[in-house]
């Protein structure tokens, strides 16, 4: 995600689309995850790359692998 980050830094994506251009840039599950997220969230409501982190790493990034990362 920190490479996504700084590549949108890079394209000087606004911050109100860095989570919609992100998920252009998922593969395989994580891609078939975001798809699910899309389809659930209110039409036309605003993710925040805070929130498209928070969702990304609750979902891919196990509790034991958090806890190492402390």
């Amino acid at each position: 995600l920190e490479k996504m980050k700084d590549t949108l830094k890079s394209m000087r994506c606004p911050a109100s689309e860095c989570a919609n251009i992100a998920g252009y840039f998922l593969q395989g599950n994580a891609r078939y995850w975001w798809k699910s997220v899309i389809e659930s969230r209110p039409r036309n409501s605003l993710m925040t790359w805070a929130m498209f982190r928070r969702l990304f790493n609750a979902h891919f990034l196990s509790p034991d692998y958090k806890l190492r990362k402390r």
